[in-house]
């Protein structure tokens, strides 16, 4: 049956004579394989599960800058989001325990609001550490082996407190050591973080 106007089009089937195989068509430029051979060798984030890990907008957008090296770039955005998260506080309000995956959303992101501890103490400061660790382990997915210490301080009058974070970030093809040192304000109750040298 024909129709008016332009003609019908023969759509490419198995068992048809086609010039042009599924072998012999251009990779898709989304595709896995055409990416992978495409990009240069380079460090890339993976996870301890074994998937990817993929680096944000902005820092995708920042490895465009000329000079800088990959490693570096995924170093410096663990460490501006490891500052975010120490410097974020959650809710007192307890979550209770049939909800688990709520510890894990955005009503659990962050350090508990720690205003009303007494960080003076040894036991005080040993809970900060701990839920530090706790806080990364569960909310910063390109860091293992994750321990918080305490750090002494040079001098006996400085209300500064210092904590050292030592973790493992997970890169291909090698996971790397990495720690930072951390301050916490007294007053403001804020956290620095820069990296060892």
């Amino acid at each position: 049956m024909k129709r008016l106007g332009k003609p019908m089009r023969q759509r490419w089937s198995p068992g048809s004579d086609s010039s042009c195989s599924w072998s012999e068509r251009p990779p898709c430029p989304l595709s896995k394989s055409h990416r992978q051979s495409v990009v240069s060798p380079r460090f890339q984030m993976r996870s301890d599960t074994g998937k990817g890990l993929q680096m944000s907008v902005l820092d995708r957008l920042l490895e465009q800058e000329a000079g800088k090296p990959a490693i570096a770039l995924i170093r410096r955005s663990v460490l501006r989001d490891l500052e975010q998260l120490l410097n974020a506080r959650r809710s007192w309000l307890p979550v209770s325990p049939k909800l688990r995956e709520l510890k894990k959303s955005v009503l659990g992101y962050g350090l508990p609001d720690f205003t009303v501890m007494e960080l003076s103490t040894q036991e005080g400061r040993q809970w900060l550490c701990q839920e530090i660790e706790r806080t990364i382990v569960c909310f910063e997915p390109r860091l293992t082996r994750v321990r918080v210490s305490l750090r002494d301080s040079d001098t006996p009058l400085d209300r500064m407190l210092r904590l050292r974070i030592d973790a493992v970030l997970l890169l291909d093809p090698v996971p790397q050591p990495v720690a930072f040192d951390s301050e916490l304000e007294p007053l403001s109750l804020s956290v620095s973080l820069q990296e060892c040298a």
